[in-house]
């Protein structure tokens, strides 16, 4: 079968699945301690962190409670714009995710693209946001340029990879 008929496939069916996912407040506290364990092993004073604008059903990382860069879409660039600053952790928004670490985002390559530059010039660490219900049954498939994440953080749990 087409990988991207696949991908389509998972795509739609995940936005469903995390749509009917909500964070309550128990949740919320829970997924704000599973981050800030990881943060704590790599967030340095220095450390520059990249969240993201919450769009759709995704988990809002505005609930943290911790500076982080927007990043910034540039016509005709397929890397993200972190307001002109190399990010040292990145929190990576998803559709859904599998128990290899592998990521499926909204298509567009962006996080790709920019993770695997600024893993290769400062060994950034990818922390994919997700709620438990994103993770897939079995492993998504995945093409040469998909990067996988680092740790997932969901407010049941962290999966290192």
């Amino acid at each position: 079968m087409n990988i991207e008929i696949d991908k389509k496939e998972i795509r739609e069916k995940a936005k469903l699945i995390r749509k009917n996912c909500v964070l309550g407040e128990d949740a919320a506290y829970q997924f704000k301690q599973n981050i800030r364990c990881v943060l704590v092993a790599h967030k340095t004073a220095d450390s520059i962190i990249a969240g993201y604008e919450k769009m759709h059903s995704e988990i809002d990382p505005a609930v943290l409670d911790i500076e982080y860069v927007l990043p910034q879409i540039i016509e005709g660039r397929r890397l993200l714009d972190f307001e002109g600053t190399a990010p040292d952790i990145f929190l990576v928004p998803l559709l859904a995710f599998d128990k290899k670490g592998n990521r499926m985002g909204y298509g567009g390559g962006y996080y790709d693209a920019s993770l695997a530059f600024y893993k290769r010039l400062k060994q950034s660490v990818a922390i994919g946001i997700a709620y438990e219900e994103q993770l897939w049954s079995s492993p998504l498939p995945i093409e040469p340029h998909d990067v996988p994440l680092d740790y997932i953080v969901t407010p049941a749990a962290i999966r290192k990879f």
